[in-house]
């Protein structure tokens, strides 16, 4: 694969994006609203956390979709150390 190292893991990759805001780089050619793309992704790297614990649970991410609770900014999915939790 003629990959650049930095976006070899793509969790790495994401999390870089979602720092830099730039998303669009995730879904290029894509029309959906920029702020759908932007909640699906937070959503995403929580789900992926490494430590089970921090990982929101179904109903967390059910709720997040609707709309009902907000979607906090992530840790770094490969952090050995999370701090963050969502509430």
């Amino acid at each position: 694969m003629d990959v650049p190292e930095d976006k070899v893991i793509l969790a790495n990759w994401v999390y870089d994006c979602f720092l830099d805001g730039e998303l669009d780089k995730l879904v290029e050619d894509e029309d959906d609203e920029k702020i759908e793309v932007e909640k699906m992704m937070k959503l995403g790297l929580w789900c992926i956390q490494e430590e089970s614990s921090v990982r929101p649970s179904m109903k967390k991410v059910c709720l997040m979709l609707e709309g009902t609770i907000e979607i906090p900014p992530p840790p770094n999915p490969t952090s050995s150390v999370s701090i963050v939790q969502i509430g």
